[in-house]
């Protein structure tokens, strides 16, 4: 490898159940009769449902808002009228096809009111129905008053009981609902929320908490939807999704929740906002969000175009991707995502820039009305703020504060783009240039990676990046640890505690670094003698070094790849010492960034290349 350098998502009969007389529902709790019968009804009616609903002349809907209507039911378990407020879509057709029905709870200090008149959920459903983005929902908030603040778990006079028992059957006898569900709730609406989910699983599609109010210590086990996220049975089948601000109070027991979560192996999603506390202000700014998230099983499929494009999209084109703050945790994109975009329908996470939206359209995209169209220099704000968000830009438009995003869990550079749909002709991209770099970051085989080498061994260390990085022309890595032949061990004073073992060395090998930086911290601990010897190995494994080397000389050279006509200028240095980690004329070691040394070659380099990658090893937080 080293001769690649130059240098270096019907209608229902109505059920009603009573109690029986019977010895086998005897020793039965009422509250718990009650559930089995509604759950048992809710089976048959799904049965029932399977029968073709007849004919209706559906007509095109014109109305561009839904209903609010508030009303009450009467909770036996605890004697009380209690209210609720519902969300009919526009064009409600109470002999139609039935609708989907999302059920949202307020936090402990509000009431069936927040959802609409503090965070104006209808207002968002109104566009996204009407544009057509989000299907005809039934949304349903409930206001649960004191019993909901209490923590009730056993017996009828529970909040869960009677939401399940009481306000459940009621709505959907009085609305024209289908048996698909969501569920979800803010703060203390949150922990109910999934409370209710994670023990009845069956009844629903989705369940959602925005900011929810997670205690380890606070409930039972058998209640506590944090016990239940590690054992409650089939709650695989909900998706789940779970968000906060930032500076969020509650973010403890909710990061307690992801990570219970994720040790289980259940799929969900986590999203922390870099702005928000625990506030309406901060929901209010998301809501379209959560409605996206809960109805995204019951958007009806469309029948998008399979792009052709008459152009040959292997020679030089316009090419737009893709593209998040380089802080969000998106990773991939759709392209049945991005089709739809193409072919002009809503995405209210999409926000272009005044440039690309005007590019678009010359190139024949319409681009829906609901779409956000932000000025240039605000666009990077926009997606920094808003995680969930992309955009899409040219090529030659990223930056170091942008990501790309893959499709389909693919990189789009690396796949045919015959299909993908922002593909123009043009001259920003020739695919025959391209030149993938890979850098991973910083590594060191010492300490608990060390461990984890000896006991499971190297293959199995690079078995998960391995397939990755080789794909890339080249791979670049920082190694902070020297090699030694005592590792752990040492037959002399060391002058940190750092190092790597021999036996270790074939997991550079075998990952096909092309690059290995060495302006780590930690590199001279076990002595100059190990860092020298760990060279030796590097040139003998033909993995090209920058950042560090035997003189300070050594360590300032700059690496320079030629690759399909491109020119790639690579340069290292350490900002941070210590004193003993940094190279001098006699003593090997790391480049110290030194700004009179970077300020002159700097620019030098970039009149010599195409591009300049310049690496740091920079303070640790």
């Amino acid at each position: 490898m080293w001769n690649r350098f130059t240098t270096n998502v019907q209608n229902k009969g109505r059920l009603v159940c009573r109690p029986i007389p019977s010895r086998s529902w005897y020793h039965l709790p009422p509250a718990i009769l009650s559930i089995t019968c509604y759950i048992a009804s809710l089976i048959i009616l799904s049965l029932l449902n399977a029968i073709p609903a007849a004919y209706a002349d559906e007509s095109i809907c014109t109305e561009t808002t839904g209903t609010l209507i508030d009303d009450t039911y009467f909770s036996v378990f605890i004697q009380q009228e209690m209210v609720y407020r519902v969300y009919l879509p526009p064009c409600y057709d109470s002999e139609g096809t039935p609708y989907p029905v999302i059920y949202l709870m307020h936090g402990s200090n509000r009431d069936h009111t927040q959802w609409t008149e503090r965070l104006g959920i209808h207002e968002a459903l109104n566009r996204g129905i009407t544009s057509g983005a989000f299907p005809p929902v039934i949304v349903v908030m409930p206001y649960g008053g004191w019993i909901a603040n209490e923590n009730r778990f056993e017996g009828n006079a529970t909040w869960s009981n009677i939401f399940l028992t009481e306000l459940m059957p009621t709505i959907e006898t009085r609305y024209h609902t289908n048996e698909q569900r969501a569920l979800g709730g803010i703060s203390r609406g949150g922990f109910w929320a999934f409370n209710i989910a994670f023990r009845f699983p069956e009844l629903f599609t989705a369940v959602g908490g925005h900011s929810p109010f997670f205690d380890p210590g606070h409930y039972p086990a058998a209640y506590n939807p944090l016990n239940l996220a590690e054992s409650a049975p089939n709650i695989d089948r909900l998706r789940i999704a779970l968000d906060r601000g930032a500076d969020d109070y509650a973010w403890y027991g909710i990061d307690l929740m992801d990570e219970a979560l994720t040790r289980r192996g259940i799929a969900h999603t986590y999203t922390v906002y870099p702005d928000g506390e625990h506030e309406d202000a901060y929901w209010a700014a998301h809501v379209m969000d959560y409605l996206a998230f809960y109805l995204a099983d019951w958007v009806t499929p469309l029948d998008l175009p399979d792009i052709q494009h008459t152009f040959d999209t292997s020679n030089s084109v316009d090419l737009y991707l893709p593209v998040v703050a380089f802080s969000s945790r998106q990773t991939s994109i759709d392209s049945q995502r991005l089709l739809r975009v193409y072919s002009g329908l809503p995405d209210f996470d999409l926000v272009l820039n005044d440039t690309v939206a005007n590019a678009l359209q010359t190139h024949g995209i319409a681009i829906h009305p609901v779409t956000s169209v932000v000025d240039d220099e605000t666009l990077l704000t926009e997606l920094w703020n808003n995680p969930t968000h992309y955009t899409l830009l040219p090529i030659n438009a990223l930056s170091p504060h942008l990501r790309p995003l893959w499709v389909d869990d693919t990189p789009v550079l690396t796949s045919d783009l015959t299909h993908y749909p922002f593909i123009f002709p043009g001259t920003l991209y020739d695919p025959s240039r391209m030149t993938r770099i890979i850098f991973s970051g910083v590594t060191a085989l010492g300490r608990f990676t060390r461990e984890a080498l000896m006991e499971n061994g190297v293959d199995w260390a690079v078995s998960g990046i391995q397939d990755y990085v080789i794909s890339a022309d080249y791979f670049h890595t920082s190694n902070e640890v020297s090699f030694h032949p005592l590792c752990p061990n040492a037959d002399h004073p060391v002058m940190g505690g750092l190092c790597a073992m021999d036996e270790h060395f074939s997991l550079f090998e075998q990952l096909d670094v092309d690059v290995m930086e060495l302006s780590g911290n930690h590199n001279n601990d076990y002595g100059f003698e190990a860092y020298i010897r760990t060279l030796r190995l590097y040139q003998q494994a033909e993995i090209a070094t920058i950042g560090g080397g035997e003189t300070l000389h050594q360590a300032r050279q700059p690496l320079i790849i030629e690759h399909h006509n491109n020119r790639i200028g690579l340069l290292a240095c350490n900002w941070s010492g210590p004193d003993f980690a940094l190279a001098t004329d006699s003593q090997p070691g790391a480049a110290y960034c030194d700004l009179n040394w970077l300020q002159e070659i700097i620019p030098t380099l970039a009149e010599q290349t195409d591009v300049l990658i310049v690496t740091v090893q920079y303070a640790e937080y």
